[in-house]
Protein backbone atom coordinates (compact mmCIF):
# COMPACT_ATOMS: atom_id res chain seq x y z
CA UNK A 1 0.00 0.00 0.00
CA UNK A 2 1.38 3.41 -1.01
CA UNK A 3 0.55 6.30 1.30
CA UNK A 4 1.26 9.97 0.58
CA UNK A 5 1.39 12.27 3.62
CA UNK A 6 1.34 15.98 2.77
CA UNK A 7 2.54 18.31 5.52
CA UNK A 8 3.25 21.97 6.18
CA UNK A 9 4.17 21.65 9.85
CA UNK A 10 0.88 23.12 11.10
CA UNK A 11 -0.96 21.58 14.07
CA UNK A 12 -3.39 19.81 11.72
CA UNK A 13 -0.50 18.44 9.68
CA UNK A 14 1.21 17.23 12.88
CA UNK A 15 -2.07 15.57 13.86
CA UNK A 16 -2.03 13.84 10.47
CA UNK A 17 1.45 12.45 11.25
CA UNK A 18 0.20 11.33 14.68
CA UNK A 19 -2.76 9.61 13.03
CA UNK A 20 -0.51 7.93 10.48
CA UNK A 21 1.70 6.58 13.28
CA UNK A 22 -1.34 5.03 15.00
CA UNK A 23 -3.19 3.90 11.89
CA UNK A 24 -3.22 0.13 11.26
CA UNK A 25 -1.72 0.13 7.78
CA UNK A 26 -0.71 -3.23 6.28
CA UNK A 27 2.90 -4.41 6.59
CA UNK A 28 3.59 -3.80 2.88
CA UNK A 29 3.14 -0.03 3.25
CA UNK A 30 5.29 2.63 1.60
CA UNK A 31 5.15 6.19 2.95
CA UNK A 32 6.08 9.33 1.06
CA UNK A 33 6.26 12.62 2.97
CA UNK A 34 5.55 15.66 0.82
CA UNK A 35 5.73 19.36 1.43
CA UNK A 36 4.98 22.01 -1.16
CA UNK A 37 6.29 25.56 -1.32
CA UNK A 38 3.55 27.69 -2.83
CA UNK A 39 5.07 29.17 -5.98
CA UNK A 40 2.77 32.21 -5.80
CA UNK A 41 4.57 33.36 -2.67
CA UNK A 42 7.65 34.17 -4.78
CA UNK A 43 6.30 34.33 -8.31
CA UNK A 44 3.14 36.37 -7.82
CA UNK A 45 2.20 39.54 -9.64
CA UNK A 46 4.48 42.49 -9.02
CA UNK A 47 7.60 40.35 -8.57
CA UNK A 48 8.77 41.29 -12.08
CA UNK A 49 8.81 45.00 -11.25
CA UNK A 50 11.28 44.97 -8.37
CA UNK A 51 14.77 46.38 -8.04
CA UNK A 52 17.96 44.30 -8.06
CA UNK A 53 18.26 44.77 -4.31
CA UNK A 54 14.69 43.57 -3.79
CA UNK A 55 15.32 40.63 -6.13
CA UNK A 56 18.35 39.61 -4.06
CA UNK A 57 16.32 39.82 -0.83
CA UNK A 58 13.57 37.74 -2.44
CA UNK A 59 16.09 35.07 -3.47
CA UNK A 60 17.48 34.95 0.07
CA UNK A 61 13.97 34.57 1.47
CA UNK A 62 13.19 31.84 -1.04
CA UNK A 63 16.33 29.97 0.06
CA UNK A 64 15.26 30.30 3.72
CA UNK A 65 11.81 28.91 2.92
CA UNK A 66 13.37 25.97 1.04
CA UNK A 67 15.70 25.29 3.98
CA UNK A 68 12.72 25.39 6.39
CA UNK A 69 10.81 22.98 4.15
CA UNK A 70 13.75 20.55 4.12
CA UNK A 71 14.02 20.80 7.92
CA UNK A 72 10.29 20.11 8.23
CA UNK A 73 10.60 16.98 6.09
CA UNK A 74 13.62 15.80 8.10
CA UNK A 75 11.81 16.41 11.42
CA UNK A 76 8.64 14.58 10.37
CA UNK A 77 10.65 11.74 8.81
CA UNK A 78 12.48 11.33 12.13
CA UNK A 79 9.13 11.09 13.94
CA UNK A 80 8.02 8.34 11.58
CA UNK A 81 11.30 6.44 11.98
CA UNK A 82 10.82 6.52 15.79
CA UNK A 83 7.55 4.66 15.17
CA UNK A 84 9.43 2.15 12.99
CA UNK A 85 7.92 3.54 9.81
CA UNK A 86 10.27 4.06 6.87
CA UNK A 87 9.60 6.79 4.35
CA UNK A 88 10.84 8.79 1.40
CA UNK A 89 10.57 12.57 1.26
CA UNK A 90 9.66 14.94 -1.52
CA UNK A 91 9.79 18.74 -1.78
CA UNK A 92 7.85 20.43 -4.57
CA UNK A 93 7.27 24.01 -5.64
CA UNK A 94 3.87 24.83 -7.12
CA UNK A 95 0.24 25.16 -6.14
CA UNK A 96 -0.05 22.94 -3.04
CA UNK A 97 -3.34 21.21 -3.89
CA UNK A 98 -2.33 20.57 -7.49
CA UNK A 99 1.07 19.23 -6.46
CA UNK A 100 -0.44 16.87 -3.89
CA UNK A 101 -2.82 15.46 -6.52
CA UNK A 102 0.01 15.26 -9.08
CA UNK A 103 2.35 13.39 -6.72
CA UNK A 104 -0.46 11.02 -5.68
CA UNK A 105 -1.00 10.15 -9.34
CA UNK A 106 2.74 9.79 -10.04
CA UNK A 107 3.17 7.47 -7.06
CA UNK A 108 -0.01 5.56 -7.85
CA UNK A 109 -0.88 6.18 -4.20
CA UNK A 110 -3.59 4.19 -2.44
CA UNK A 111 -4.24 6.92 0.13
CA UNK A 112 -3.40 10.60 0.66
CA UNK A 113 -3.32 11.94 4.22
CA UNK A 114 -3.61 15.68 4.85
CA UNK A 115 -4.42 17.94 7.77
CA UNK A 116 -7.70 19.81 7.63
CA UNK A 117 -6.18 23.29 8.03
CA UNK A 118 -2.69 24.66 7.61
CA UNK A 119 -0.65 27.68 8.51
CA UNK A 120 -1.35 31.18 7.34
CA UNK A 121 0.86 33.75 5.68
CA UNK A 122 4.06 32.66 3.97
CA UNK A 123 3.73 29.13 5.37
CA UNK A 124 0.16 28.71 4.12
CA UNK A 125 -0.28 25.30 2.58
CA UNK A 126 -3.09 23.11 3.84
CA UNK A 127 -6.03 25.46 4.12
CA UNK A 128 -9.46 23.95 3.89
CA UNK A 129 -9.59 24.80 0.19
CA UNK A 130 -6.45 22.71 -0.37
CA UNK A 131 -7.76 19.65 1.48
CA UNK A 132 -11.11 20.10 -0.32
CA UNK A 133 -9.33 20.20 -3.69
CA UNK A 134 -7.32 17.08 -2.83
CA UNK A 135 -10.49 15.30 -1.73
CA UNK A 136 -12.20 16.17 -5.02
CA UNK A 137 -9.35 15.45 -7.45
CA UNK A 138 -7.01 12.88 -5.91
CA UNK A 139 -6.94 9.60 -7.83
CA UNK A 140 -7.25 7.62 -4.58
CA UNK A 141 -8.78 7.69 -1.12
CA UNK A 142 -8.10 10.76 1.03
CA UNK A 143 -7.87 10.87 4.82
CA UNK A 144 -8.35 14.41 6.18
CA UNK A 145 -7.19 14.62 9.79
CA UNK A 146 -8.46 17.22 12.24
CA UNK A 147 -6.35 18.40 15.13
CA UNK A 148 -8.00 16.76 18.17
CA UNK A 149 -7.36 19.91 20.18
CA UNK A 150 -9.63 21.82 17.81
CA UNK A 151 -12.63 19.48 17.77
CA UNK A 152 -15.71 20.90 19.57
CA UNK A 153 -16.96 18.67 22.42
CA UNK A 154 -20.62 19.68 21.98
CA UNK A 155 -20.52 22.41 24.63
CA UNK A 156 -18.75 24.90 22.41
CA UNK A 157 -15.41 24.09 24.04
CA UNK A 158 -12.63 22.18 22.36
CA UNK A 159 -11.26 18.93 23.67
CA UNK A 160 -8.44 16.50 22.96
CA UNK A 161 -4.69 16.58 23.12
CA UNK A 162 -2.28 18.77 21.26
CA UNK A 163 -1.25 17.60 17.81
CA UNK A 164 1.95 16.08 19.14
CA UNK A 165 0.46 14.74 22.38
CA UNK A 166 -0.06 11.07 22.97
CA UNK A 167 -3.47 9.93 24.10
CA UNK A 168 -2.67 6.23 24.43
CA UNK A 169 -6.20 5.51 23.26
CA UNK A 170 -7.05 3.01 20.56
CA UNK A 171 -7.83 4.48 17.19
CA UNK A 172 -11.60 4.47 16.64
CA UNK A 173 -13.04 4.43 13.15
CA UNK A 174 -16.57 4.81 11.85
CA UNK A 175 -17.37 3.40 8.41
CA UNK A 176 -20.56 4.84 6.94
CA UNK A 177 -22.08 2.57 4.29
CA UNK A 178 -24.85 3.15 1.74
CA UNK A 179 -24.05 0.48 -0.89
CA UNK A 180 -22.68 3.09 -3.31
CA UNK A 181 -19.48 2.39 -5.27
CA UNK A 182 -17.38 4.71 -3.03
CA UNK A 183 -18.81 3.02 0.09
CA UNK A 184 -17.94 -0.40 -1.35
CA UNK A 185 -14.40 0.86 -2.03
CA UNK A 186 -14.19 2.08 1.58
CA UNK A 187 -15.10 -1.40 2.79
CA UNK A 188 -12.45 -2.94 0.51
CA UNK A 189 -9.89 -0.45 1.83
CA UNK A 190 -10.73 -1.26 5.45
CA UNK A 191 -10.58 -4.99 4.63
CA UNK A 192 -6.89 -4.53 3.69
CA UNK A 193 -6.09 -3.12 7.13
CA UNK A 194 -4.94 -5.31 10.02
CA UNK A 195 -7.90 -4.39 12.23
CA UNK A 196 -8.94 -6.29 15.33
Amino acid sequence: MKILLATDGSESAQAAVDCLMRFPFPEDREFTLLTVIDKDVFRGEGVKDISDEQQEALQETEKLVQDEAQELLAREAARLRKAWLSETTELRVGHPAEEIVRVAAQLDADCVIVGSHGMSGIKRFLLGSVSDHVLQYAPCSVLIVKNPGLIPDGSGKTTGTTATGETGEALRMLLAYDDSVPAQQAVKFCATLPLG
